[in-house]
């Protein structure tokens, strides 16, 4: 008999998307990706939040209930289980839009195994890598000169080939990259990006270095929007 599952485990989602980490991360970190877990038996205390006036909400408690269900992670905790590995969630939404103290605030400890994927949050993420494919398909600025925010840059050969590979892997949802992999797509010789744009000051308006990974750079946020909309 066929089954028609109702979610997938985030490692299979990876694969089938060919979805690296610091992508899972952004989509994540975006709210484009939501996570699950699978509450098995598990008791819970229910709750909602009732707006008694503009932006002041009064907790209104359920009661204790077992439940055996899909629970939604919030961003924060969703985003601490892809980056870490790991996390302590004290609290899920459950299907029925109410949220679920979980353990009596003590949490649950998750790792990535736990993590899940909807049917409907897969999809939409399938609609959404056919866009990157098509995208891919747009033709795109000449890194070795361009003007962006009032601003003339001008590039040498593998400087732009650096830059245009930054481009083309942020379409593709990789945001993330680690300098040594920058340097080889570009066919440079330097081993440090400063010694790569070397002449060029105005590369840190451009790229700029991911808080917390050492050695990795990801492009300016409003310079990634610039490219996005210059290159449809």
């Amino acid at each position: 008999m066929l089954v028609e599952r109702e979610c997938f485990e985030l490692a299979e989602v990876a694969d089938e998307l060919g979805l690296k980490d610091p992508v899972i991360r952004e989509l994540v970190w975006s709210g484009k990706l939501r996570i699950c877990i699978r509450l098995v038996s598990q008791q819970v205390e229910r709750y909602y939040w009732e707006e008694v006036d503009h932006n002041e909400h009064v907790y209104v408690p359920l009661g204790k209930k077992w439940v055996n269900t899909l629970a939604q992670l919030s961003t924060a905790d969703a985003y601490r289980l892809v980056r870490s590995g790991e996390v302590v969630a004290c609290n899920v939404e459950l299907p029925e839009g109410v949220f679920a103290e979980l353990r009596e605030g003590d949490g649950l400890r998750l790792g990535k195994v736990d993590a899940l994927v909807t049917r409907a949050n897969l999809q939409a993420l399938r609609r959404n890598a056919g866009k990157t494919v098509e995208a891919e398909r747009k033709v795109d600025i000449d890194f070795r000169y361009f003007e962006f925010d009032g601003m003339t840059f001008s590039f040498s050969h593998t400087q732009a080939k650096a830059l245009k590979y930054m481009s083309e892997q942020d379409r593709k949802g990789v945001s993330e990259l680690q300098y040594l992999e920058i340097l080889d797509a570009a066919g440079s010789s330097s081993q440090r990006m400063a010694s790569l744009f070397s002449r060029h000051p105005g590369w840190k308006r451009l790229l700029v270095i991911v808080p917390g990974r050492r050695g990795y750079y990801k492009l300016a946020l409003d310079f990634r929007e610039w490219l996005r909309r210059v290159s449809l």
